[in-house]
């Protein structure tokens, strides 16, 4: 993954503390996730990426059900993927899958 390895460092740790179960039980969690979860905080996982190269697909499957894509190439790789309830959480879960490959 090229770009500041520090953005980098800082993404995974925010994804990271935001994908743990029951996280707002901790004050500054509680935080975080009032910071990331919502549409603004898919923004600026999107614009994080964006800086290396990847392109976002998001999608509403049905009801509660979301779907997040990050590829370099629409057309021939999926990079990061991405379903959940939420936008943002789909979002956070593809973000973290390739930050976790990149590793």
């Amino acid at each position: 993954m090229a770009g500041d390895p520090r953005r980098r460092a800082l993404l995974g740790a925010a994804l990271g503390f935001l994908l743990l179960d029951r996280a707002p039980a901790v004050p500054a969690l509680a935080t975080l996730h009032r910071y990331m979860d919502g549409w603004a905080g898919i923004g600026r996982v999107v614009v994080a990426l964006d800086r290396d190269g990847y392109k976002v697909t998001l999608s509403k499957i049905a009801a509660g059900e979301w779907r997040v894509t990050f590829h370099r190439d629409a057309m021939t790789s999926v990079d990061g993927y991405g379903v959940a309830a939420t936008p943002w959480r789909a979002t956070q879960r593809a973000a973290w899958a390739i930050l976790n490959r990149a590793a």
